[in-house]
């Protein structure tokens, strides 16, 4: 059945732009048929008359989508060249207001022809990357401050900002968005500005700028970024105040701050959540970014409430080890989406179920933390932050993050891995630590008593190496025996393994054959060298 429905001025465009790029055969007139090549190729008549065929709301479309790449990719040069091609789209350029609606106020002259030519529309306020300095006065844009919708405005001096804020004063109405950016220079790191925020503002920016957090009304906020306003960020009550009066906030990102707490004890192990607080429910939150100190870390997630499917992703730039987390580990609960664990050398990282081995993608990465301290520290900190391992059916483990970690303490905590499945593991020099801890089937218990019981009772896969790994995992001998020692045991227990792989690494044929006595499935790449496949040196 044959689909009737009038195309939109949008696909038109499309379309017409589609026969543009690809023409039919037909190109050229027939005239220029017998033409030499380098002839033909000067004269390409038919796209020059479906060019000229175009009708004005079409052609308006493209310009319009030619202004937003602009100034998106931040390109130099004369956004309106499309303007000076011909007669016929100059006089469409020029009557159509939304392409004149970015307002430059690094270009003061074109600011104003600009504003001349907007219309009645609404208007986006913004400055050049690679001139910020703002030379548009203020008494230029206060006739039209009640058409503004957006500021997004990078500045090195901030005199002339503060000048262009009190000339418009109250009249911002329309401003849903405003991000002010300080152009950091080496003696100057952050700068605070005397300026108001309108009620109105949903979305607010600000990098290197602080304002009279005591006097500011922020509220019904739905995004908020703060970036390295130091020692300028506003306390930690200011921030409650902040989160209390937006409970849409659907993005919020706090980096390199430093809120204030004074009065405060010494951010330790038992630390508890401060009963004097009431925590801010933010249920629309999708996702939280935040680097700062321990203290200020444990801080701010002690005043907010987090819905489960919240992304996270946290920088501890003190030595806190994972104390910061209490808050956060505390009200973390099973969830279907994560059940993935990963530890690397400084991070921990919680996954989807649903993501590949070693996944990169930022959407796979539900819960991140990262800390100056090793991961030797993790295995010390773990059990005082709360987190609940049980629900975990699978653990990756990066490169090099078994360096000096005694058994004793892979051993506490891969007992608490109850329900883990699926085992990965990147290069490490230490692989036979690990295989031990897994073979152990009797440990002590915080009671003193002795359990024999294997630990990771549930544990059916194991991966060696990672793909797309820089270099060649060549497991030795010692690492070798120990992984036919661990499947040896597991089988032994009526436990056993169902599958082994090795990715990206080497092992010796022979092994590979003993390990098929006591798993299901071993997939190994075979390498080739001067003996044909790597074999077991006799």
């Amino acid at each position: 059945m044959t689909n009737n429905r009038p195309l939109s001025v949008a696909e038109t465009a499309a379309q017409q732009w589609s026969t543009f790029r690809n023409p039919p055969d037909s190109t050229l007139s027939s005239r220029h048929e017998n033409a030499t090549p380098s002839r033909a190729k000067k004269i390409p008549v038919q796209p020059l008359r479906l060019i000229s065929t175009l009708p004005p709301d079409i052609l308006e479309v493209i310009f319009d989508i030619c202004m937003s790449m602009s100034y998106a990719e931040n390109e130099r040069g004369n956004r309106l060249a499309f303007s000076q091609v011909c007669r016929q789209w100059r006089s469409i350029a020029l009557d159509y207001h939304r392409l004149w609606r970015t307002i430059d106020v690094t270009q003061p002259e074109l600011a104003r022809e600009f504003l001349v030519r907007s219309g009645t529309g609404p208007l986006h306020i913004t400055s050049s990357s690679d001139a910020p300095q703002i030379r548009l006065r203020g008494e230029d844009l206060k006739s039209h401050a009640s058409r503004i919708t957006s500021f997004d405005i990078s500045f090195r001096s901030h005199l002339g900002l503060v000048t262009l804020f009190d000339n418009l004063g109250s009249n911002l109405t329309a401003l849903t968005s405003m991000s002010l950016k300080h152009v950091r220079s080496p003696d100057t790191e952050h700068v605070h500005i005397d300026v108001s925020i309108p009620a109105n503002v949903r979305k607010l920016e600000l990098h290197g700028v602080a304002i009279p957090w005591s006097r500011a009304c922020i509220g019904n906020l739905t995004n908020l970024s703060l970036l390295g306003t130091g020692r300028l960020s506003p306390s930690i009550s200011q921030l409650h105040t902040i989160l209390r009066s937006s409970p849409h906030l659907q993005y919020l990102s706090l980096r390199h701050i430093q809120p204030s707490y004074l009065n405060l004890p010494a951010l330790g192990a038992s630390q508890t959540i401060h009963p004097q607080v009431d925590r801010v429910n933010l249920p629309c939150l999708d996702e939280l970014i935040l680097s700062s100190t321990g203290r200020a870390v444990y801080e701010i997630l002690s005043i907010a409430g987090l819905p489960s499917t919240c992304r996270i992703h946290i920088t501890s730039f003190t030595n806190d080890g994972f104390t910061p987390l209490l808050p956060l580990t505390r009200s973390i609960s099973d969830s279907s989406e994560v059940h993935t664990f990963r530890l690397d050398a400084n991070s921990i990282q919680l996954l989807r179920s649903s993501a590949t081995p070693w996944s990169t993608e930022p959407a796979d990465t539900r819960k991140s933390f990262k800390a100056w301290r090793g991961p030797k520290h993790f295995f010390f900190d773990y059990r005082r932050s709360s987190l609940n391992c049980s629900w975990f059916t699978t653990l990756e483990l990066g490169k090099d993050v078994l360096q000096r970690i005694a058994t004793s303490l892979l051993v506490d905590f891969l007992r608490e891995l109850t329900s883990l499945e699926t085992l990965r593991i990147s290069p490490t020099a230490h692989l036979a630590n690990l295989m031990r801890a897994l073979s152990t089937t009797s440990y002590p218990s915080s009671r003193g008593m002795v359990h024999d019981r294997l630990v990771c009772p549930h544990l059916r896969t194991i991966t060696f190496g990672r793909q797309g790994s820089a270099f060649l995992w060549v497991i030795d001998g010692q690492g070798a025996e120990s992984i036919v020692a661990l499947a040896h045991a597991r089988h032994r227990v009526s436990s056993p393994l169902s599958t082994l792989k090795f990715t990206h690494s080497r092992i010796y044929s022979n092994v590979i054959a003993r390990l098929k006595s006591f798993a299901a499935e071993v997939h190994a790449e075979v390498y080739a060298g001067r003996g044909g496949t790597w074999p077991h040196p006799d």
